[in-house]
């Protein structure tokens, strides 16, 4: 496509919007509160079901692995892709018919476009579930490229080695799996551009969703450049403008700020006006973008179907007349929405607990200033002030339970043992602090009862079972040795196998367990443990207070600058895992001297710019 037609399609859809902007605004407000209240709750509602269905609450980590292999796994998976295909679809459907319905100048009714989507909605689920079965179907080579990628040149080394160390065989793995992964990307761009058409020909012709897709993969073969460029040009400049907007705001608040240090009666304002600004930049953008994409989707369509098109006169819905009662009503339920929220955060405020003692975890001992899970890691934790270390346990070939991360020594010792092929006796006399740091090459492999004979009345520790392989025998170890050293009081178990903290609660009631999510899958809040021990990421406000109520604790990992730690403060976190145990205790030390007022202005001052560590030196 010529630079001069595509300037010139810009020119036709951008007027069209600004001819419809009132209608396309309400309908957005409206599929809006649709989307929040009814859509992602049923969705909701129907995944935590099919879970539910395999006999768990929820399920984490390894064990998504097996259920996603099974037959409720991939349900799971092909609805969860249908969802997001159909949520994405319903809200053009509304845009396509303003847009259609602007085109031939009809009466535009928000009404009309609401009941058209609730009217295709069932055909919209069969065209999301045929694309989600096809996208997940042509990644099925891509994922085995990627696990043979794996096998065949990184082998069974462990990964963390890999990741340290980082050898030739690791960037051609890199490299190999970045051409599978911009490979796939494209191939589902271009299925995209491909599939184009299906939504307009679903309502405007009233086809089935398997003839939809073949009339639009008819109707776009050899365009995928022609429709692409438009739209990825559109995005590009949308996505710019939001950021640089954002970016400036920023910069001028964070001007104004700097003069006020945190006076809350200077610092409430800015903020609030900084980061209404920056909402209903990125709101309007999107819905500019939004609307566009659609008008230009409805402009190749009339270009390549210009029959069908025009058939689209004859149609009644587009005459309704604009449902003004409607409207109103659809801006008192936003103007509502955003009333609540407010009152939300200033209930949120006024239960802020600042009462409360965060505490600190070093990981893996402290393991910036010495080699990871070593008697001077434990040391160096107990030094630095730290409440908890966290401790990888795994047993040796003859069942020794040991402090190691890897499944091997590769990359603390340079020898490539691995730890369940290795006796105690043969492993125990190798250096495994030289890598870190020659002064400590007479650092060696402790064992947990090394660790918790020299923790007791020093330090707590947070003892993580280690399932670098099949170990039916480690849990019943750990809580053998736990039990024997009178230490269930002192220490916390966690880890990723679920099935192992089961166990350890079984054979010891009175020990605090904690599950690992990196990755899960239903209600978490309901598995049986007392701790759950989660990436920053993860640790919403919701999941955090959710958890509070029903007794749990949450723990983040791994930590180890000011901005996430001083955020995960302010949300309620019980513990802080970071490799830095000393520089986050400063932190915390800072944030028990301020008044509440002082920690109140500080959130709200951060929510804007992020934690200055400068300023918190400062107080």
């Amino acid at each position: 496509m010529k630079i001069t037609n595509i300037r010139l399609e810009y020119q036709r859809v951008w007027d069209q919007f600004k001819r419809l902007a009132k209608p396309i605004i309400a309908f957005e407000c409206w599929f809006g509160l649709i989307y929040l209240l009814v859509l992602t709750p049923a969705v909701g509602w129907v995944l935590n079901l099919i879970v539910a269905s395999s006999g768990s609450v929820a399920i984490s980590n390894h064990e998504l692995i097996t259920f996603f292999l099974s037959l409720r796994g991939v349900l799971f998976l092909l609805l969860s892709l249908t969802f997001v295909i159909v949520l994405v679809y319903t809200e053009q459907i509304g845009l396509y018919i303003i847009g259609a319905s602007g085109r031939f100048g009809s009466k535009i009714s928000t009404l009309s476009a609401l009941r058209e989507f609730i009217f295709h909605f069932p055909s919209l689920l069969r065209l999301g579930f045929i694309q989600g079965a096809i996208l997940i179907s042509i990644s099925l080579p891509f994922i085995g490229g990627l696990a043979l990628t794996r096998i065949l040149i990184l082998g069974d080394t462990d990964i963390n080695y890999y990741m340290t160390s980082q050898p030739w065989q690791w960037w051609s793995a890199i490299a190999i799996a970045s051409i599978l992964l911009i490979t796939f990307f494209l191939l589902a761009a271009w299925l995209y551009i491909r599939w184009f058409f299906a939504v307009p020909s679903l309502i405007f012709e009233n086809l089935s969703p398997l003839k939809a897709l073949r009339k639009s993969w008819q109707k776009t073969h050899q365009r995928f450049l022609s429709y692409g460029i438009p739209l990825g040009l559109l995005w590009l400049v949308i996505t710019t403008m939001g950021f640089v907007f954002a970016w400036l705001i920023k910069s001028f608040s964070g001007l104004m700020l700097a003069n006020v240090q945190l006076e809350i009666r200077y610092v409430l304002p800015i903020v609030i006006l900084a980061l209404g600004a920056i909402s209903v930049n990125y709101f309007v953008l999107a819905i500019i973008g939004k609307a566009i994409q659609a008008f230009l989707i409805l402009e190749f369509y009339s270009e390549t179907s210009p029959d069908d098109f025009i058939m689209l006169k004859k149609r009644k819905d587009f005459t309704q007349v604009t449902a003004t009662k409607l409207g109103i009503i659809g801006w008192a339920a936003v103007i509502a929405f955003f009333l609540a929220t407010i009152s939300g955060g200033i209930v949120h405020i006024e239960g802020l607990d600042f009462g409360y003692q965060v505490k600190i975890t070093a990981h893996r001992g402290s393991s910036f200033k010495s080699p990871e899970n070593t008697m001077s890691a434990l040391r160096q934790a107990v030094e630095d002030g730290a409440d908890y270390a966290e401790l990888d346990v795994q047993t040796t070939a003859d069942g020794v339970v040991v402090l190691l991360h890897d499944a091997d020594l590769i990359r603390i010792s340079g020898q490539n043992l691995r730890i369940h092929e290795s006796t105690f006796s043969e492993i125990e006399d190798i250096d495994i602090g030289s890598w870190f740091d020659t002064k400590f090459k007479d650092e060696r492999i402790a064992t947990l009862d090394q660790a918790i004979a020299y923790s007791r009345g020093r330090i707590k520790l947070n003892i993580e079972l280690k399932y670098n392989r099949p170990d039916p025998e480690l849990a019943g170890k750990v809580a053998r040795i736990i039990s024997e050293n009178d230490f269930t009081r002192e220490c916390i178990v966690t880890s990723l196998d679920y099935s192992a903290l089961l166990e350890i609660k079984k054979i010891l009631p009175e020990v605090s367990t904690g599950l690992i999510l990196f990755r899960s899958a239903g209600d978490v809040i309901r598995i049986r443990s007392d701790v759950l021990s989660v990436r920053a990421g993860q640790a919403t406000n919701r999941l955090i207070n959710r958890a509070h109520r029903q007794g749990k604790q949450i723990h983040v990992w791994t930590i180890n600058d000011w901005n996430n730690a001083l955020t995960m403060i302010e949300r309620g976190v019980d513990n802080i895992i970071t490799d830095k145990p000393d520089y986050l205790i400063r932190l915390l030390r800072v944030w028990d001297g301020l008044s509440n007022i002082e920690k109140i202005t500080l959130m709200f001052r951060n929510l804007l710019l992020g934690t200055d560590p400068e300023l918190l030196e400062q107080l």
